[in-house]
């Protein structure tokens, strides 16, 4: 008689990502944000404006709290003259969480089983 065992496929916790941008505009005078979220299998990619420094230089932080990520831009950029810049930040992490803060926007993400 042959036995076969299934096992529970365990992953380790882990919070990777990758961030790139392109300065669009020389002001922030459109006052639009708007994103665009896309998911597979890797984790998801987050397409959005941010507004920030002119001389930008991609300082950024990523931590994660509870089932929240909270992905913070360099402080008081509404105070110095601000850029416009198109950002792409691609995140994979494990446990799933169900929200992301994008500076100040706070996004729902769908959890994956």
């Amino acid at each position: 008689m042959l036995l076969v065992m299934a096992s529970g496929c365990t992953e380790e916790p882990h919070l990777k990502y990758n961030l790139s941008y392109d300065r669009t505009a020389d002001e922030c005078s459109s006052g639009i944000w708007n994103y665009k979220l896309t998911s597979n299998t890797n984790g998801e990619r987050f397409e959005f404006n941010q507004c920030l420094p002119q001389e930008y230089k991609g300082e950024f932080t990523v931590i994660r709290r509870a089932d929240t990520l909270v992905v913070s831009f360099p402080p008081d950029t509404a105070r110095i003259p601000g850029a416009l810049y198109k950002m792409v930040l691609d995140v994979d992490a494990w446990p799933k969480y169900s929200h992301i803060y994008l500076g100040s926007q706070l996004l729902q993400v769908s959890k994956k089983q």
